[in-house]
């Protein structure tokens, strides 16, 4: 054996045990896959299909027990490929019953057929969550039904008070009711639900159970029946937790679907609102419901979101954070191309701009699509306030942005580099705090950041009774034990501080995360190069803003490419001058409200020509002359 040889195997590890003790399937004996390996594998394979093949009566008989399929192995250079389960199952020992497909569309018009083909579909037994519940209905003659639901999903109240109770009890019909079909006499007679739908395909009855649906079978009929019995418990409407506002609405969203999109109704209540429903996810089968105003959004927007998430072809999907990452343009980019909100007059607020709003079913976060960088660092509350305000608290937020990227970098820069652009007398105050610093600055500014980042992340997962006391003990005890050790300068734990506040008067907390990022980037890049490492930097990541898109809206609109703004971008106008929707949304009805909105107004000029026009007019305007 050779020396490469020793030192590998000190690297590898040997699984073999692990595969051999929990394989699901065959496994052929350890060795190097030779002759005798293939020896030992004939006689395995050859009495699997001794077993394989039907004892008593040969291949044509009908006469099995039903037994869950097992899969088939194949022995391929050691490992076992797995085939599909068998797709056909057959009833238990019965004269006569037919094969009974588990995959099928069809709805047999026996009842037991239907039951075995659902217990095998569910895995019943060992699974309990499916609850099956035969009955009589008392008609003439007598008609055996089925009652299958979901147990934790389906309200058992609703169930037997309006299901099992009109169908067994409540059986009273005239004469020209008895001559209906039966399936009209339950659906129109019997069921008091409000959404009751007939259904044709099988997999229509499951994708409805496991939806919280409660399913109807009867005997003799190739037709099913779901009645809308949904029950699980959810999370009332409460305060927000990460968009606060002083003055505003104080709803969020919730875990639910149909809560949320009656949150938005609410406050839009026109009948142009539509909501569409798509199927996410081949295991988890989540409800994604996309809401936009007919009419008003782009066309080729709606289709191309339809689009994406058409194509999405995975397992599971948890959130709208998870959808986010299949359904973005650039996920190599830092610069978040969706915007999440939890606030309901947020989205509403952007629907009415021709944006579409994507939900999923047990996130409390609605994604708002296609966004600009400008909007990332909107608040919920910038619309309830006067414009003045709501200007200047958007100019600091921008100046936070930039603190909190660039800031680091500059003081590195200049510390390193550039000592000459500063005033003398602050040169030598900077000096004096270094004096007795053994680190380079770098260095610092590097342990500093980094401890300020754990700082935040321990207070965001500890128990929220202790997390802020956490933050604020921590970086308070951590800056003044650095510096009274000579390890830090004060002025540079003074800088760190603006840096974190600027990360956090940041609205969004996805660009907040980017500009954390990226603000390491420029900080090596300024160590590196000074002022021009800092340029380089800031001038890449301008082009590689440029030309980011969302949903085919440029990220930088209506700067760039340039278009006439709405008044809402950084600085925002009063809410009557903003006459008209965002151009680049290229919505069907660009306007949203009349030129003159306060013809009240002394100062407004409708106010002047119509009293110029009942001055015109006999007696001044005014019944007999009088004043």
């Amino acid at each position: 054996m050779s020396l490469w040889s020793k030192i590998k195997s000190l690297f590898t590890i040997d699984d073999y045990y692990m595969k051999e003790t929990f394989s699901l399937g065959d496994r052929p004996a350890k060795g190097t896959g030779g002759k005798q390996d293939k020896e030992n594998s004939q006689p395995a394979k050859e009495e699997n299909q001794a077993d394989s093949q039907p004892k008593g009566e040969g291949q044509d008989n009908p006469k099995k027990q039903l037994q869950p399929a097992e899969p088939q192995a194949k022995q391929q250079g050691g490992f076992v490929k797995p085939k599909k389960p068998l797709k056909v199952n057959q009833l238990p020992e019965q004269d006569g019953q037919p094969v009974v497909d588990i995959h099928s569309p069809e709805i047999y018009t026996d009842l037991g057929l239907n039951l075995t083909k659902l217990k095998a579909r569910f895995h019943i037994p060992p699974n309990t969550d499916i609850i099956i519940r035969e009955f009589t209905i008392p008609l003439n003659p007598p008609i055996k039904g089925a009652l299958v639901f979901m147990e934790g999903l389906a309200s058992r109240d609703t169930i037997n008070s309006h299901v099992l109770l009109p169908l067994m009890l409540l059986t009273n019909l005239d004469e020209q009711g008895r001559n209906l079909n039966t399936i009209t006499i339950v659906m129109e007679r019997l069921l008091p639900g409000n959404q009751v739908e007939e259904k044709d395909a099988f997999d229509d009855l499951v994708q409805g159970i496991m939806a919280g649906t409660t399913m109807i079978l009867l005997d003799g009929y190739n037709k099913g029946m779901l009645v809308e019995t949904k029950g699980w418990e959810h999370r009332t409407v409460g305060r927000p937790n990460v968009e606060n506002v002083v003055r505003g609405p104080q709803e969020a969203f919730v875990e639910h679907i149909r809560v949320n999109t009656a949150l938005v109704r609410k406050r839009l209540r026109c009948d142009t609102l539509v909501t569409e429903m798509f199927k996410v996810g081949r295991l988890s089968n989540v409800d994604c419901a996309v809401l936009y105003l007919e009419g008003l959004t782009n066309p080729k927007l709606i289709e191309e979101i339809r689009r994406r998430i058409k194509a999405i072809d995975t397992d599971y999907i948890t959130d709208t954070g998870t959808l986010e990452q299949f359904i973005e343009d650039n996920p190599a980019s830092l610069i978040p191309g969706q915007l999440y909100t939890e606030r309901p007059d947020r989205v509403a607020a952007h629907l009415t701009e021709g944006h579409v709003a994507i939900m999923v079913d047990g996130d409390p976060f609605v994604l708002i699509v296609p966004i600009t960088l400008w909007s990332l660092l909107h608040a919920a509350e910038d619309a309830y306030i006067r414009w003045p305000y709501a200007s200047l608290l958007r100019m600091v937020r921008t100046l936070a942005v930039f603190m909190t990227l660039l800031l680091p970098s500059f003081y590195i820069s200049i510390v390193n580099y550039h000592p000459e652009m500063i005033p003398t007398d602050l040169l030598l105050a900077v000096a004096a705090s270094r004096e007795t610093i053994p680190f380079p600055a770098v260095w610092e500014i590097i342990f500093m950041e980094i401890s300020f980042e754990l700082i935040r992340e321990a207070s965001v997962r500890i128990p929220s009774l202790i997390g802020p006391t956490l933050g604020i003990v921590g970086a308070i005890i951590l800056g003044q034990a650095a510096v009274q050790a000579n390890i830090i300068s004060p002025l540079l734990v003074i800088i760190v501080a603006l840096t974190g506040l600027g990360s956090f008067a940041i609205p969004n907390y996805s660009m907040s995360l980017a500009m954390r990022t990226l603000r390491f980037v420029f900080l090596f890049l300024s160590s590196a190069f000074g002022f021009y490492g800092l340029a380089i930097g800031v001038f890449v990541t301008i082009i590689h803003i440029c030309s980011q898109k969302s949903f085919g809206v440029p990220i930088l609109s209506p700067v760039s490419p340039f278009r006439p703004p709405s008044g809402d971008i950084i600085l925002r106008r009063p809410v009557w001058q903003q006459e008209q929707r965002p151009m680049f949304m290229r919505s069907l009805l660009l306007r949203r409200q009349p030129k003159i909105t306060r013809p009240w107004d002394p100062a407004s000029d409708q106010y002047k020509q119509n009293q110029d026009n009942q001055n015109q007019e006999p007696n001044g305007g005014k019944p007999n002359g009088n004043p």
